[in-house]
């Protein structure tokens, strides 16, 4: 009858992830190792933290896609802190325009309508929200507020702060015209002073040799986008490379950009977006830094195209905007190991147009090893067969617990190794394609990424083709690389032809999908 029986609501909120969630150790609050999640102060960057799965929230989406809380404008050398005076609010409502910029509304970047539901499970009194946020629905009795200085959109309940349980946001998913952004820098003159000033700031001491190195990675490149895809390519060279525990702290006279760039080469996301930030603003690229959270991890689909992702403080993140003339801010990710899902619409921008060429069998054939002849060989043997069998068996009864304790060791070995096979095949395949220029590798890279995506859970059913599975790839990652992979594979299977410089041109395609397969 007790549980029954109708009960009244608590009068007060569950403490325990209140607590957890203004926590000293929380984001980047705590002293000494840290905690990693969602901190407001990024004005001292670096140094080791610990993970945390604690959910944040729960949301479910139509397509993969991070989460953004807040940006920062001013980089001090040791950090981020906002140009603007903070406490700056820009009040609205159900219904109104969210002021949030985004990405511009034009004829170059096409856009898909989607909606995504969040639960939260910590007590933040403000919204994560996607790029082209453009409605949000709670209760009805919930006012907003932009931050102007950071952008993060807080809730209010009369006036005071209030966590939503839940919320619904409505946006729109951008695919970018690659021809449209290749010729946008032309325009850079038309953007005000005082917006190429705020987003191209740079400390006065910042170490000449950060701009020469932009420069270098950069100077081959004829225009804003190319130069902005070769700084975030940059970050994946081996020499750099993503720990959480062992990432320095800046003295005093040094520079946390320069310091990872140049002495580390160490670090997590502060460290490749910073630098990233750093780098393209010593160019002439107005950059933003970006906070928030990565899509999280999938836990099931529910129905009608919906997937729930489930994103703890673990998927704390930050990453680059870039802002195009007449195209709005891009997103870039150069943190190695994460791919924010920005889709881009090649068109014609960098194809090649020459004639294909048939594939041709290779005339080269293996030659033949000549045979040894018999007085020869046993001129070569010092030993008989009778000597060299007693000397093994001898060998072998001597050192037999040796032998045992490394055929167990490479047994556990190579165990561990196809266990753990779904977090070093994928690197090892992409270390292995990396330098390839000839075509003839296309067909084997493909069959590889098959196989991958059927070991990553994404298996082909009996009976379906090839450009029905590469839908389906494409529907569940939210791209449409898989699509124009197949569309080469099916012209060499089914034509016998293959594009010259076929594999150069999807090489960044399929080296995209093959990393989401990572476990």
């Amino acid at each position: 009858m007790g549980f029954a029986a109708p009960k009244a609501e608590p009068i007060w909120p569950d403490p325990v992830p209140f607590i957890k969630s203004y926590g000293q150790n929380s984001g980047s609050d705590g002293p000494g190792i840290q905690k990693i999640g969602y901190g407001e102060d990024d004005s001292r960057l670096g140094g080791p933290f610990i993970g945390d799965n604690a959910v944040v929230f729960r949301a479910e989406v139509e397509s993969r896609h991070y989460w953004k809380v807040e940006t920062k404008d001013t980089y001090t050398g040791k950090g981020w802190v906002t140009s603007q005076a903070e406490g700056e609010y820009q009040p609205f409502g159900m219904g109104e325009e969210i002021p949030v910029t985004s990405f511009i509304d034009n004829d170059a970047i096409e856009t898909t309508e989607e909606v995504s539901s969040v639960y939260t499970f910590m007590n933040y009194p403000h919204v994560v929200y996607p790029l082209g946020l453009n409605n949000i629905e709670a209760a009805p009795f919930i006012t907003y507020e932009l931050e102007t200085a950071t952008e993060k959109i807080r809730t209010l309940e009369g006036g005071r702060p209030f966590a939503l349980e839940e919320y619904k946001l409505g946006f729109e998913v951008p695919e970018y015209s690659v021809t449209a952004m290749k010729a946008a820098w032309a325009n850079a003159e038309s953007l005000p002073e005082e917006f190429v000033a705020r987003y191209t700031q740079l400390p006065e001491d910042l170490p000449e040799r950060v701009r020469e190195l932009a420069l270098e990675i950069t100077q081959e490149k004829p225009d804003w986008f190319e130069k902005a895809r070769e700084l975030e390519r940059y970050f994946r060279r081996a020499e750099y490379t993503y720990s959480q525990t062992d990432v320095a702290v800046p003295d005093e006279n040094e520079d946390y950009v320069d310091q990872f760039l140049f002495d580390t080469k160490q670090g997590y996301c502060d460290n490749f977006s910073s630098s990233m930030v750093v780098m393209a603003r010593s160019i002439g690229l107005p950059a933003r830094w970006v906070k928030g959270y990565t899509e999280g991890e999938f836990k099931q689909s529910l129905g009608s195209g919906l997937r729930l992702f489930e994103i703890t403080n673990n998927n704390a993140h930050s990453w680059v905007e870039i802002y195009f003339p007449e195209m709005g801010w891009v997103p870039f990710e150069p943190t190695q190991g994460f791919n924010n899902n920005v889709q881009f619409n090649f068109d014609n921008a960098g194809q090649n147009t020459s004639q294909p060429e048939e594939v041709k069998p290779s005339e080269t054939e293996t030659p033949v090893k000549p045979d040894m002849p018999e007085e020869a060989a046993a001129e070569k043997s010092p030993f008989s067969i009778k000597e060299l069998w007693d000397n093994l068996g001898t060998f072998l009864k001597d050192n037999w617990k040796v032998i045992a304790a490394a055929i167990l060791a490479a047994g556990v070995l190579v165990f561990v190794l196809f266990q753990k096979r779904g977090k070093w095949m994928p690197h090892y395949f992409i270390w292995r394609f990396k330098k390839t220029k000839d075509d003839e590798h296309f067909p084997k890279a493909y069959l590889i990424l098959l196989k991958e995506l059927d070991r990553y859970g994404l298996k082909r059913k009996n009976g379906q083709t090839l450009r029905e599975y590469a839908k389906y790839i494409d529907s569940f990652f939210s791209t449409k690389e898989m699509s124009r992979l197949t569309a080469r594979y099916e012209e060499l299977v089914y034509r016998g032809v293959l594009k010259e410089g076929s594999w150069n041109d999807t090489k960044e395609l399929w080296e995209n999908l093959i990393k989401k397969t990572i476990a």
